[in-house]
């Protein structure tokens, strides 16, 4: 088994408040949920995915999506306002999915704006990472995934990470691994990223000091 992370999602829609909406003419353009403007009814969740990638390197967060529902109660357009690049594809790939109840104003049919708030949390005590998947994350294009990478190594137990080379996925040994971490996360201090010397600075702090 590659991806070794376990994930659960807790999603939730939250209504933006809003000036009461007059309802003596038919509006033209989406009304935003809020005031006289009621949330719409979901008839069909699709949860989204945890990317593997974000798996790989314990990359959490809440993904904030503008979503438009049509009169026909589809999803018809997104804007991803906040949140963990590496999360947002398979967040705006759910909510897009989504399907409602049409709101009436008038007895007729309208189209509605509400935040959709996507919360991608690993939990549970037995979550185990590769130690290939980390220190290769370390060495990721991706600004997100390098800082990560780091600060998973800085506060996953060593007994939490599994040795994934070749046929059989073991524990590592905690002396061979620390010496491959160690100098990576090193390395990893001089990153032309700020964000990743700080978390790789903070790991490194916890192994040295071990």
């Amino acid at each position: 088994m590659r991806t070794l992370a376990f994930a659960a999602l807790a999603l939730t829609v939250i209504v933006q408040s809003s000036p009461q909406t007059p309802v003596s003419a038919l509006p033209q353009e989406s009304l935003r949920v809020g005031g006289s403007i009621q949330q719409p009814v979901k008839v069909k969740n699709v949860p989204p995915r945890y990317p593997v990638e974000a798996l790989k390197v314990g990359i959490e967060g809440v993904v904030v999506i503008d979503a438009t529902v049509d009169t026909d109660g589809r999803v018809s357009r997104t804007e991803v306002l906040s949140g963990p690049t590496a999360l947002r594809a398979e967040a705006v790939s759910a909510v897009e999915q989504w399907v409602f109840e049409p709101t009436l104003m008038e007895g007729r049919p309208v189209s509605v704006v509400f935040k959709a708030t996507l919360n991608f949390t690993l939990v549970g005590d037995d979550i185990y990472y590769s130690l290939e998947d980390l220190l290769a994350g370390l060495r990721n294009d991706d600004e997100e995934i390098r800082e990560a990478a780091a600060v998973t190594l800085g506060r996953v137990p060593l007994n939490h990470l599994l040795n994934t080379m070749g046929e059989n996925v073991k524990p590592v040994r905690a002396g061979p691994a620390r010496k491959q971490i160690i100098p990576a996360l090193r390395e990893a201090t001089a990153d032309k990223s700020e964000r990743v010397r700080k978390a790789a600075t903070e790991a490194l702090a916890r192994f040295q000091s071990q």
